[in-house]
């Protein structure tokens, strides 16, 4: 990683801070430019750093979130300018509360009615309600997920009838 290697003055032999400003600017172009094209191809874009992607694709169901963002990855891989950037899917969720990297909770797809969650913020509440928060937050993204999961088998199922 030319980046890292340029960043740390202590193993390089190169260290420029001039050079490592100016790779750090290149990098960043680079990303915001990323961010538009996800955006182009009909993502929103959660959050982004230059570790993690989380993006939203506005697709109701596993398998056209599956082919929205394969379709993403393959179109954004054959631009010259970003075919290094190495992008896998790590997680899908079929539910997402998020506030920020450490604080969000939600249903992943691989674990379908178990709400996994990470929230920090708890840790500046009293002891005595972080326990409510939890199971408040978690009984919210349950129920809309219910709620989301009647309405599309009843779009379903109207679709089948017409």
């Amino acid at each position: 990683n030319l980046h890292r290697w340029l960043s740390s003055p202590k193993v390089s032999k190169l260290y420029d801070p001039l050079l490592h400003r100016l790779v750090h600017k290149l990098m960043t172009k680079n990303f915001y430019l990323l961010l538009s094209r996800f955006k182009q191809l009909g993502c929103t874009v959660i959050y982004a750093s230059f570790h993690k992607i989380f993006i939203y694709t506005g697709k109701r169901t596993f398998s056209e979130a599956e082919s929205q963002i394969n379709f993403v990855l393959q179109t954004i891989k054959e631009n010259n300018l970003f075919s290094f950037i190495i992008l896998n899917p790590v997680e899908y969720w079929s539910i997402l509360l998020f506030k920020d990297l450490y604080n969000y909770g939600g249903i992943k797809e691989s674990e379908p009615e178990k709400v996994c969650s990470r929230w920090d913020i708890v840790l500046h509440l009293p002891e005595i309600t972080q326990r409510s928060f939890r199971l408040l937050v978690a009984d919210y993204i349950l129920k809309v997920y219910r709620y989301n999961q009647k309405l599309s088998r009843k779009n379903a199922l109207n679709d089948y009838q017409l």
